[in-house]
Parts: structure tokens; sequence; C-alpha cells
């Protein structure tokens, strides 16, 4: 049922559903940016710094590379959003305060976001929906996992924005029955595939809408305008990347993907997506409810939910992402703002159609998924405990639907309690070490940087792990021992379990053949037992600086080397 209100009030309410939201990202924001070691300084996750590299590159010497006089390799998955970050250093900043402007614009794309999911909640959910829309849109900061990775300036805020872009624009142009192709849809598809080319999924699901909804008498001849133009900007983007990078798909795609069966992926992929098998309990009961609900809310809901699951389904086969041992992943953080928006739709079905059976389907799903994280993976045990509390709490909600009397309030505890299932963990895992955007590391890791980067002369050249940081901070050549800058590494043979990303290297060939002057950090996953002595038989020697913020913690330094400051190291202790 669509409903009105002025524009005014319709305003108002929005203001009142995202000043939490915005005190709550400003103040870990803030508090990310805490020093333990030196002055206040803004960081972003050291994958995101690899993009900043690009960015910074081009908007330095005009070619987008790793570093200056780095080879043509693409590192990056982001072009449009690594784009943007080349204009924010092209405009004059540099360091701190591009991160900060980088962790504000994924404010600014939170709250585009939100406002999005309160319009179509205020317009299409039965019943008296304002309170539910209100809670809906001012949830959203309190997703953890897209609050974290928007923050730490991946592009997750983005594609998230152009998903409820692409999926407004797909509901209007099946309520207005245009019979013209409508930039309002074009605008999202162009600049989510610019922004990461798998935003097809997206682009994929609203044209298969289209085709069951769209108009009649034109929708054969929308859909195909529609599909020449996904097919057309991924290709663009595919071909610029052949003609620019000399690869088709991105370098870090060979790097997780070349070596590792699908049967290795997948399986990897639904043990770090059992954890959301609330989510799915939330969906199906959803789509469930809404079996007799009006037409057209039926459809907005059917469509959200096939974004979800489709983004879901591509997780799993490429086998999920390194980072997600508390908190959900990257792929799922983008689709997570889709779940208040269901919820906030189907509320109101849901009290009136809840059934037994709808209930059974809950719990058969919430426990599947406690009893796939028992482990069978290389996953630790307390997952299991974390989704089986989930599973019982959300089946107990479910159940008292059937009983509590319909209005905003419950529907608005509903909101808070998937805000609390997908962030309350994660956030008390981080909050013991009052870190809660975890940005110590990468503050340690800076420092680091600058320190080592003291030792060496300007020509040096610099071996390590984290790729995004070092090259960042150092303003050194680089080598990338794990390979996302690398064409050689990410597509040799992987090392043991796959873990994207984190399991392929060659030190014969990185350390031993290349030589680099400084090794600022290794990596092995306890394979290479032999590691240390490898190297000093390469010619390197552990030293430490004589000052610097870590100067006892060392870096092996080439013997023979001529771009070591030699006088500004000291045996370590």
């Amino acid at each position: 049922m669509m409903r009105t209100i002025s524009r005014l009030h319709q305003r108002s309410l929005y203001a009142v559903a995202i000043v939490p939201g915005l005190l709550f990202m400003l103040i870990l924001e803030w508090q990310s940016s805490e020093n333990p070691w030196g002055s206040r300084r803004f960081t972003l996750f050291d994958d995101a710094m690899i993009s900043m590299d690009y960015g910074r590159t081009l908007a330095k010497t005009g070619e987008l590379v790793w570093f200056p006089g780095a080879p043509r390799v693409q590192g990056f998955t982001n072009p449009l959003w690594t784009l943007w970050m080349a204009f924010v250093h092209l405009i004059g900043f540099e360091g701190s305060s591009a991160a900060l402007i980088i962790s504000l614009t994924g404010i600014v794309l939170i709250f585009a976001s939100s406002w999005i999911i309160f319009d179509l909640v205020l317009t299409y959910s039965e019943g008296n929906n304002r309170l539910i829309a209100v809670l809906a849109a001012g949830s959203l900061p309190f997703l953890y996992p897209l609050t974290y990775w928007t923050l730490r300036g991946m592009e997750v805020g983005a594609l998230t924005f152009f998903c409820l872009l692409l999926l407004r624009a797909t509901v209007n142009h099946i309520r207005d029955g245009r019979v013209r192709i409508s930039f309002s849809m074009i605008l999202p598809i162009v600049l989510g595939i610019a922004t990461r080319f798998d935003f097809a999924i997206f682009c994929v699901v609203a044209v298969a809408a289209l085709l069951l909804w769209g108009p009649a008498y034109i929708k054969m001849r929308l859909v195909a305008l529609y599909g020449v133009i996904i097919v057309a900007t991924t290709a663009s983007v595919c071909l610029a990347q052949k003609l620019y990078w000399g690869s088709w798909l991105p370098n870090t795609y060979h790097l997780k993907m070349d070596g590792v069966s699908p049967i290795d992926r997948i399986s990897r992929g639904l043990a770090s997506s059992a954890k959301t098998s609330a989510l799915f309990a939330i969906i199906a009961i959803a789509i469930i409810s809404q079996l007799r609900s009006t037409e057209f809310q039926r459809r907005v809901v059917l469509i959200a939910s096939a974004m979800f699951l489709a983004m879901a389904a591509y997780a799993v086969y490429i086998g999920g992402d390194a980072w997600e041992g508390e908190m959900l992943n990257r792929f799922y953080a983008t689709i997570l703002p889709l779940i208040p928006l269901i919820i906030g739709l189907s509320f109101n079905a849901v009290r009136k159609r809840a059934t037994p059976a709808v209930i059974s389907i809950a719990l058969v799903l919430t426990a599947v998924g406690a009893g796939v994280t028992v482990n069978p993976f290389g996953y630790s045990e307390k997952h299991f405990y974390v989704v089986a509390v989930v599973s019982v709490a959300i089946s107990l909600v479910i159940c008292l639907l059937t009983f509590i009397p319909r209005n905003g309030y419950v529907a608005g505890a509903i909101v808070a309690a998937i805000c609390l299932i997908v962030s309350a963990y994660p956030m008390a895992q981080q909050q013991k070490n009052n870190d809660l955007l975890l940005a110590r590391t990468n503050l340690f890791v800076t420092e680091s940087v600058e320190t080592m980067r003291d030792t060496t002369e300007a020509e040096a050249r610099i071996a390590t792990i984290w790729a995004g940081v070092p090259a960042y901070y150092s303003n050194r050549t680089m080598l990338d021992l794990l390979g996302k800058n690398d064409t050689f590494i990410a597509t040799s043979t992987p090392h043991g379990d796959f873990f994207p990303g984190h399991n392929k290297w060659d030190y014969n060939y990185s350390i031993g053949e290349l030589q680099p002057d400084v090794i600022f950090q290794t990596f092995d996953r306890r394979i290479e037992k032999d590691l240390h002595q490898r190297i000093v038989n390469w010619g390197y020697k552990k030293m430490c600086p004589i000052t610097g913020t870590f100067g006892p913690r060392g870096y092996y330094y080439r013997t023979n080397s001529t771009q070591i400051k030699w006088g500004t190291l000291r045996e370590c202790v």
C-alpha cells in the first residue's frame, strides 16, 4: 500500500532516524584515530590503502600503478572508488586527512542508503508504518559489519548505496509502467559495475524483475536494452583493464581463484556463511508472509530478497573473504541493509500470517547454520555457540510474533534484534581492547613503516606482506610477497588450505631471486619451517633501528645493500 506524507514531515522523521547513527559513527571514527604511539592519525584498512596507493600515484604521476615506477599490475578491484581516492589526493589531501575524507564519504553513503530504505518502507509497507520506517532507516549505522568496512575505507558503502538505488529504480519502473529506459536505472548500473564488476549480479536481478513484472507489451525490449547496458558496461570495464594492465580481470581475481578447486572454495564459503543462517530465516519468513499481501508490496520484498540471495550465492562460490572470523565479510556487509528493509516491509504481514510452518522453517535453517559452523573447515568452535544462541533467540522472537499485538514498537524490537545479531558479538570482541574499528594494528604498522623508512635510502626496495600501508608511508619501491600486486605470485601454486588472498607466495623468487634491500614482513602460515635460516642464507641479517617507535622489533636487511643507512641500525637484542 503506497502512502504519502508531507515532504517536511518526511524530512523531520528522517532526521529523527539518523541522529543516533550519526553520533555513533562519529564516535567510532574519532576513537579509531587515537594513536598510542604518537599524534592522532586517521587510518584505513590495508586493502583500502592499496587503492589509496594507486589513487595517489595517479594524482601525482598520471599512471594508475601501485607506486611511481611500478609495473602495470591491477592490484585492486574497485576502479571507481580508486578514482575517487585519486581525486581526494588531487585536491591536496594526503595521509591522515585523506583517510578521514574517505571515511566521511562512507558516512554520507550510509545515510544516503538509509534514506532510500526510509522512503521504500514509508511508501510500501502495510499499516501504520512511520515508526517502522524510522527504525529501519535508523538501524543502518548500527549494522556493525556495514559500518566497519565502510568507515575503514572499503567500497562497501558505495556498493550498498548503488544497490539500493537500483532497487528503488527497478521498483519505480515497474510501478509506473515506464515504456522507456530510465536514467535512474542506468546510473546505478554504470556506477555500480564501475565500482566493482561483480555488481552486475544486482543488475541481473533487476532485469529479471522487469522481465517478470515490467509493462507487458514492451518489457522484452526494455530487458534487452538494459541487458545491453549491463553487458556493455561490464565489457568496457574489462576491456579497459585489458588495455591498461594487460589482463581482463584484476590481478587479485587470479590470486584468489587460480589453482583453487570450486569444491574448496564453496566448502569454505558455506562455512563462512553459516553465521548468516538467521538472516536467511528472516528472508524465508518474509517471503512466505507476502503470499497474500498486496501485489506490489510482495514484488518489492521479492526483489530485495533476490538481491540478497544472489550476492550471498556469489560469496559462497568465491569462498568468502579472508577477514570474517568474527563479523560478516565485505560481500554480506554490502547486502546487510536489505534485511531491515525486508523486515520493515513485511512486519505487519508476518504478524497476520505467521504459522507453525513458518516457525519450523526458521528453526530448521538456524539449526543447520549452527551445525555447519562446528569447525568442519577449520573454524573455531566458539562460532557454533554464537550461532546456536542466535538460532534459539530468533526462533523465540518469531514465535512471539504470533501472540504480540501488531504495532510499530514490536517492529522496532525486531529491527533492534537483527542489529544485535550481526553487531553485538563482533563489537564486544573489539571493545575488549577499546578498538572498535580495529585501527590499532594499522596504526602500529604505520608507525613501524615510518621507522623502517628512515633506515633506508630513497632507492631502496622493500618486501612486504601488508601491501597498502607500507607502500603509502614508505615512498619506496615495493615487492608484494603475497601477490596482490605481483602477477607471478598471483598465478602460482597455492600453499596449504584455501585462505582467500593469503595462500600464495614464493620466497625463492621474491627474496632469493629479486633480492630486496629490506624485508619488512613475512608470512608463512607455519608452512615454511626454515624461513629464517633461508633468509639468512640469502644474505640478510635482522637489525634494529636505533631510533623510532618500534626500533627493537627489527627487520631483515640485505648485508651487501648500498641502500641502507647502516649508521641508523644496531644488533637486535
